[in-house]
């Protein structure tokens, strides 16, 4: 009989992965509505600025199950193959957006426009590597490059 390998979900990983989102959602409603609700909330809905470093931290363990079981001594090209599934994951919507906000949502008559470098680091996962371009078109695009870069060093 052939040996077959099965993924194995964790529901702890997952209740992990579901506590770290919602300490993002609660970090980001609190700067929204910081005057409806009283201080000790907002002190209480701060905690969340550790979710996104939970989530990282859940992810990378993920990743990494997920790439040690599609691992196969005999395929040469694993890496590469998990890289593009990754990529494609994240990519055209991404891609997407950017093209939208360049065309539509950039004000060149304004005198704020984002500059065609900011675009392109934007476009090729480097804009974490500038201060001035971090978060400069949808506001919390940092995370996509940080992802990027993990499955590049993954």
């Amino acid at each position: 009989m052939e040996n077959v390998k099965v993924l194995r979900r964790f529901d702890y990983v997952d209740a992990l992965r579901g506590y770290s989102i919602l300490l993002v959602i609660a970090v980001h409603y609190s700067l929204y509505f910081e005057t409806l609700y009283p201080s000790y909330f907002i002190k209480l809905s701060s905690l969340g600025q550790y979710g996104v470093g939970l989530f990282f931290l859940v992810s990378a363990y993920t990743l990494t199950k997920s790439l040690n079981y599609r691992f196969d001594e005999r395929e040469s090209q694993i890496f590469k193959k998990y890289f593009l599934r990754r990529f494609f994951r994240i990519a055209p919507l991404y891609y997407l957006y950017l093209l939208y906000h360049y065309f539509f949502l950039n004000d060149f008559n304004q005198g704020n426009n984002i500059t065609d470098l900011n675009y392109l680091a934007h476009f090729i996962f480097l804009d974490m590597l500038y201060i001035d371009f971090i978060n400069s078109i949808l506001r919390l695009e940092w995370t996509i490059s940080v992802e990027v870069f993990f499955y590049l060093f993954l």
